[in-house]
């Protein structure tokens, strides 16, 4: 809001593959848009109850008036949560359903490889940078975009530190996890005074106790709920295997080359969207199995996972292989019933492996 009191056009962004560089370029305010937590169990009608709750939750808050700030939101491509939930909306606005719901877009930002795939998504982003001027009424220039990856680049390089001491032991998973989720919401030079609080070496963050553990997710982290129960049990989430966790923003972009094929190459590479082709999408996971710091892996695939069922059993061979033990969560933590059964879980689970770990 107040961006937009200052005269800047305010961009909601769902999914991670949509470059915020360009639109920091623009001049404009890239919005995360978040699920949330008291959606659950909630209609959004018409939308079908089968599709995930991070995506219900979106679409029940655009119609229901709660993203009317934004000038327009732009819906990626990556997954098939967010590909519904734009034909979703963009029907809503057809019909003149929704209360002040914004000109929704698509970002059809492909993750596969291939000559055709790059050049496609030269023209995606080539589009994507004339609509944002002309919504913005101004040129995207060079300078503009050099400058945004290098504020982005910023907090892509504390990020990274934040990470290193959470392996270290010296910060709780809850913590760090409402620091990254803060960079959805705020002006990155904003973020970086926040980031910039926690990574300093000198601020004295101190120990977090319990044993070390690595989450792999086919949910979103939008929600701080699994950290806690984690934390309450006895154990301190040091790694997540997502976009809204560890792996926000992915690592700095490089220099070298024209600004747009660096911003092509580094969403196309990092993203970890379901869409991304498993290879990428998984060496992540695959390599923080094997990190020293790493005491065990969770798994986390509630109810409505629509991909993992095909993932799972690769994984937890992986986490086998390092030496790492496992436990697997299916009940939903936004459920009363659900987080109950998942705390008891792990309970037990941590348990077992600090006895195994000590002797």
């Amino acid at each position: 809001m107040a961006a937009r009191a200052a005269g800047r056009k305010v961009i909601g962004v769902v999914g991670s593959a949509v470059p915020v560089e360009l639109i920091l370029a623009a001049g404009a305010f890239p919005l995360g848009l978040s699920a949330r937590a008291e959606d659950y169990g909630q209609s959004a009608y018409p939308m079908e109850t089968e599709l995930d709750v991070e995506v219900q939750s979106l679409f029940r808050q655009a119609i229901g008036g709660h993203f009317a700030v934004c000038d327009a939101i732009v819906v990626a491509s990556t997954s098939d949560g967010f590909r519904y939930l734009f034909q979703y909306l963009t029907e809503m606005r057809r019909t003149g359903q929704g209360k002040a719901l914004p000109a929704v877009r698509l970002y059809d930002f492909l993750l596969g490889d291939g000559l055709p795939v790059a050049a496609y998504n030269r023209k995606v982003v080539a589009a994507f940078t004339g609509w944002l001027e002309e919504l913005t009424g101004r040129a995207i220039t060079a300078a503009a975009k050099g400058d945004a990856i290098e504020v982005v680049n910023r907090n892509r390089s504390l990020l990274s530190s934040i990470h290193d001491l959470r392996l270290q032991g010296r910060l709780c998973g809850s913590t760090a996890r409402d620091a990254i989720a803060a960079g959805r919401f705020l002006d990155p030079e904003d973020h970086r005074i926040i980031l910039s609080a926690i990574a300093n070496p000198e601020a004295g963050v101190g120990s977090a106790p319990g044993l070390r553990v690595l989450v792999a997710t086919s949910a979103s982290f939008y929600h701080g709920m699994l950290h806690r129960l984690i934390e309450e049990a006895g154990g301190n989430i040091v790694a997540e295997d997502d976009s809204q966790g560890s792996r926000f923003l992915g690592p700095p972009i490089p220099p070298g080359g024209d600004h747009v094929s660096r911003l092509i190459t580094h969403y196309h590479e990092h993203d970890c969207a379901p869409r991304q082709v498993a290879p990428r999408r998984d060496a992540w996971l695959r390599a923080m199995m094997t990190h020293p710091a790493i005491e065990g892996v969770i798994f986390y695939i509630p109810p409505d996972d629509q991909s993992w069922g095909w993932r799972y059993p690769d994984l937890a061979e992986c986490a086998r292989a390092a030496g790492k033990p496992s436990l697997l969560l299916r009940d939903d933590v936004l459920s009363e019933s659900g987080a109950r059964a998942i705390r008891s879980a792990c309970e037990v689970w941590l348990g077992t492996c600090r006895e195994t770990v000590v002797s």
